[in-house]
């Protein structure tokens, strides 16, 4: 597993990729993949300090998982524009990227969704 600063621009090309696919001169389609882009920046905050002083979840921790759920859903942003999230899905495990959005080894996505931060 490689760490998320080697993986910044990997992430990038794989963000790129799937950019191609937008309907050109669409600034509703580039609105959508916007939140895509913002969900793809927002799965490399692995690995930052996941709880404040106080105890209480970070907003990178949140931002984190709320990303990785997304990554697991049918992302409706990129559904609405045309651009299938299975094959999303797929990029990212050619990269070997999917490792950023999947639950800890024998966890069930129910288990994961549900799992306090």
């Amino acid at each position: 597993m490689r760490k998320n600063k080697e993986n910044t621009g990997l992430l990038g090309a794989v963000v790129r990729k799937i950019k191609f696919q937008l309907p050109p001169h669409s600034p509703e389609a580039r609105l959508m993949f916007a939140v895509f882009e913002s969900v793809a920046r927002d799965l490399l905050l692995t690995g930052i300090k996941t709880h404040t002083p106080t105890g209480r979840p970070s907003t990178s921790s949140f931002r984190q998982k709320t990303a990785q759920l997304y990554m697991w859903s049918n992302m409706p942003h990129l559904d609405a524009v045309g651009i299938n999230p299975v094959w999303v899905r797929k990029i990212f495990r050619e990269a070997g990227l999917e490792y950023l959005y999947l639950p800890m080894k024998g966890e069930s996505y129910e288990q994961f969704e549900t799992k306090k931060l």
